[in-house]
């Protein structure tokens, strides 16, 4: 009788507010900077009334792109604190409110599915690599702000990487690890199964530590 009676007086509808003209195609990622903004990338090449090739951010009024964009998709955004560089990316890029930089000679494989930064500030990088700064890596990299490195065990393919607030990394894809799983967690000392789903999507540590 109360579930009825609440159904009764709170009906759900949509409630009027200023339209929002966004990204022209996909967006498949998304990161809040330090101010506030909201940064979407993804398949489009405006947002708004705005020229903004796969990259743009909101403001809260109006849409702004970063720079002349990027000439790939993509696929997932982090936010980082310091540039370093050169002009030519190669798979990643830092923007350092005026222009686009490299990461240390960059990455050489297919696309990259996922990047995160871990607890310590490092960024790792996931995706089909076979080469990170002119190391040779399997489908991860780590960047300590310096240089690029390989983690220390090999995995095939890594679809998803997420950090943990205690500095664990959990990855998702096609993992050497016994028993064979989809999903694990490096703690720094040994990469451990999870179980889980056989194919999961884009994981995540909510605020409790939990991996989503």
């Amino acid at each position: 009788l109360i579930a009825s009676a609440l159904a009764a007086q709170c009906q759900l509808d949509w409630q009027p507010g200023v339209a929002l003209s966004g990204p022209s195609g996909r967006v498949i990622a998304a990161a809040n900077l330090p101010n506030g903004d909201l940064v979407v990338g993804g398949w489009f090449l405006e947002a708004g009334a705005t020229t903004a090739n796969r990259l743009a951010r909101w403001d809260g009024a109006a849409w702004h792109a970063f720079g002349a964009g990027l000439d790939d998709n993509v696929y997932d955004i982090v936010v980082a604190t310091n540039a370093s560089g050169a002009t030519s990316t190669q798979l990643v890029a830092e923007w350092n409110g005026t222009s686009w930089s490299q990461l240390g000679g960059g990455l050489v494989g297919g696309e990259i599915t996922s990047m995160t930064r871990m607890a310590n500030g490092d960024l790792v990088v996931a995706g089909a690599l076979t080469s990170a700064g002119g190391n040779a890596v399997n489908g991860a990299a780590l960047w300590d702000g310096t240089s690029w490195s390989g983690l220390p065990f090999q995995p095939i393919f890594v679809s998803s990487v997420a950090a943990a607030p205690n500095g664990d990394l959990a990855l998702s894809g096609l993992l050497d690890v016994a028993p064979v799983t989809t999903i694990a967690i490096w703690d720094g000392v040994s990469l451990n199964s999870v179980a889980g789903p056989g194919s999961p999507g884009k994981l995540f540590y909510d605020t409790n530590g939990d991996l989503l």
